[in-house]
């Protein structure tokens, strides 16, 4: 049976990704060996971030499997908790390399930095090495998704100052 797709929010030029900001998201889909050229395509849900009207988007981001880019998908992978860097430091010492099952992260969230980038002439979204998981001190002040945090279970390490603040803000 057909339907009628109304063209109200078509974009002429691609999906509505999000605009370039510091994120919480949460990876939605994963095919290992989607690209054209055998890269790893991830989706990505924006849960919270630095740009105002971005939640619910998504952002797909591609990971080559070359070995110069390999930094990427352990950088990925830190960020997912799958492995950690005294973990990664590890196996390079012994020789070995880490096995990921990135298909098992999909619910997994972490932080992601988004920057503009021009590809074939055309502006893009693009996630260079700003992943980070989400408790990482280095994205402490990066607004996050409280109920969706909760949710997995995720709790934020205690900040120092954390209450004085919150306790602060509050007499506003």
């Amino acid at each position: 049976m057909a339907f009628e797709a109304p063209t109200d929010n078509f974009n002429p030029d691609g999906f509505d990704s999000p605009a370039p900001g510091d994120y919480h998201v949460q990876l939605t889909h994963v095919d290992e060996d989607g690209g054209k050229q055998g890269e790893m395509i991830c989706d990505f849900e924006v849960l919270a971030g630095t740009t105002p009207n971005q939640e619910g988007k998504s952002h797909r981001e591609y990971f080559q499997k070359t070995m110069k880019a390999f930094q990427r998908i352990h950088t990925l992978a830190v960020a997912l908790g799958m492995v950690t860097v005294d973990e990664l430091k590890k196996l390079k010492a012994a020789n070995k390399s880490p096995v990921y099952d990135f298909p098992a992260a999909v619910g997994k969230q972490l932080c992601m930095g988004l920057v503009d980038d021009v590809y074939e002439g055309k502006h893009r979204t693009k996630c260079n090495f700003q992943m980070f998981a989400v408790a990482d001190e280095k994205v402490a002040t990066w607004p996050k998704n409280s109920a969706m945090l909760a949710k997995a279970g995720i709790v934020l390490p205690e900040r120092p100052g954390a209450a004085e603040v919150g306790n602060a803000l509050k007499g506003l």
